[in-house]
């Protein structure tokens, strides 16, 4: 009878350890993202300033919200860019590829607008990469604080 009892408690906890840790997973969403880029060339008159030149905004509650510059071809001047995001720990890659071909010669500087849901932590670092041509090169390398 005590090998029965034993089982039978071994079982129950085996359960309830089952049913907790699907409760907690199933708690909080993944996060996810969309990023696309916003209008058309705004010119090129600015293209003398620097990246770093707060082309780099941001507004974090509930979503974080990331608008930043990339600079392309002239034209086409729409559906230049092509996106992927990594988010690791407190660590969010946004990696940007123009792929459009190259038909002026002008550059433009483009938005790209980028809003990501459901993130758990109230600080990110944001790195901004441009991929084109595989060169990886940072654009911005950011802290983003969420607003209580």
């Amino acid at each position: 009878m005590n090998s029965t009892c034993n089982k039978f408690l071994l079982l129950s906890f085996i359960v309830a350890a089952f049913f907790v840790s699907c409760r907690d997973s199933a708690l909080q969403p993944e996060a996810s993202a969309n990023i696309k880029q916003v209008g058309k060339c705004n010119g090129s008159g600015l293209l003398k300033s620097t990246q770093s030149d707060s082309c780099f905004v941001y507004s974090f509650s509930n979503v974080l919200t990331i608008d930043f510059c990339v600079i392309g071809n002239c034209c086409p001047d729409s559906n230049r860019f092509t996106s992927t995001y990594s988010l690791t720990n407190d660590e969010i890659t946004i990696k940007i590829k123009d792929t459009a071909p190259n038909l002026c010669k002008c550059l433009c500087r483009y938005i790209i607008h980028a809003e990501f849901y459901d993130l758990d932590s109230g600080s990110y670092k944001v790195i901004c990469i441009d991929g084109t041509n595989n060169e990886n090169k940072i654009l911005y390398n950011k802290l983003v604080l969420r607003k209580l």
